[in-house]
């Protein structure tokens, strides 16, 4: 299952916080080292998706062990159910970034209030590496802040690169990357360019419709189950999160803004926020920023979930025996930890 040793011990205690700005109860999990503190604590924002405390994924718990292991190491750390999901409160379907964004400014400032506290800070994973630096604008006392694999490009094209990685990780003929391009970027354009949200569902829908035979996500989908594929996949592409991304957030000035050390990672095989090019672009745009101190690790043979593969698909991730690659953990916590002697 995990990284982490039995040997150290921690508390566990779950919490309830508020989204002061609309109202909306999030539950998570504090998770603290045994002693006196103060410890440096950490607010842990999940990838994309309906994700748990514990970013659970294929028997995987990621957060879990990697909250365990940071408590082992002398830190602390919050994570918690996005809105939504689990025991949080509010409308995952209704959620966009700056949401998500709310939540996390939320969670990172009842950590700081907590007894035995010290500094703290974000370790964001995808989708969370866009949302950590919009929630420091937030709250403006963040300490540090560690971007595992995030987005650089905008969504149209970070979604598109990961495609095509799939398709040529599965051997699918250029001839059909091609047609499936060209497919999502119609898609995108529906999204991109328009303003009633049921207008560009009812567009995608019909598009998705008459392409099907070509699209390679419902190549394996049976006669019977095709109409509700089809709405499956309108709604993967058309939602409010993806809708108000593009009307608010597809500059990424939010990485600009980022005025604590970065400890920014990702996995060379990782097909998801795809390397090395979203890397590369990310490295631009943080050394670009107030950051007073940006550090650069790139992991051989590592997922997007930061485990040892062969393909870097999500279909082996069932597969692999560790949640996470404990060196990542281990370096995040030396990490912090100097930080914390720093600061």
């Amino acid at each position: 299952m995990g990284c982490v040793d039995a040997d150290l011990d921690f508390n566990t205690q779950e919490v309830r916080f508020t989204n002061e700005k609309d109202g909306v109860v999030l539950v998570g999990e504090l998770v603290t080292p045994e002693g006196e503190g103060p410890f440096p604590g950490v607010v842990l924002v999940a990838g994309s998706g309906e994700m748990d405390r514990d970013q659970s994924f294929q028997g995987h718990k990621f957060f879990k062990d990697v909250a365990i292991y940071l408590a082992q190491r002398g830190i602390a750390s919050l994570r918690y159910d996005k809105r939504g999901v689990g025991e949080s409160g509010g409308s995952f379907a209704e959620a966009t970034l700056g949401l998500f964004a709310q939540d996390a400014a939320a969670a990172f400032k009842y950590l700081s209030k907590q007894a035995k506290i010290g500094q703290v800070g974000f370790i964001g994973q995808s989708e969370g590496g866009e949302v950590a630096p919009l929630a420091a604008r937030e709250v403006k006392e963040c300490a540090f802040m560690v971007l595992m694999a995030p987005p650089a490009n905008p969504l149209d094209i970070t979604m598109t690169k990961q495609m095509v990685a799939h398709m040529r990780a599965n051997y699918f003929p250029q001839s059909q990357i091609v047609k499936q391009t060209a497919l999502e970027q119609q898609i995108w354009r529906y999204i991109k360019n328009g303003d009633d949200l049921q207008q560009i569902e009812q567009n995608v829908l019909s598009l998705i419709r008459r392409t099907h035979q070509d699209n390679y996500y419902l190549r394996e989908v049976a006669n019977a189950d095709l109409e509700e594929a089809f709405l499956n996949e309108t709604t993967f592409f058309v939602n409010r999160l993806n809708h108000d991304y593009f009307k608010t957030y597809k500059d990424f000035e939010f990485y600009a803004d980022i005025d604590c050390p970065v400890f920014a990672i990702t996995g060379d095989k990782d097909l998801f926020v795809v390397y090395p090019e979203e890397f590369e672009l990310l490295k631009t745009k943080l050394k670009a920023s107030k950051s007073p101190s940006v550090t650069f690790k790139v992991y051989p043979n590592l997922n997007h979930l930061f485990q040892v593969c062969e393909t870097g698909l999500f279909e082996e991730v069932k597969d692999i025996p560790t949640s996470i690659e404990k060196q990542v953990v281990v370096d995040i916590a030396n990490w912090i930890k100097i930080q914390e002697q720093t600061n």
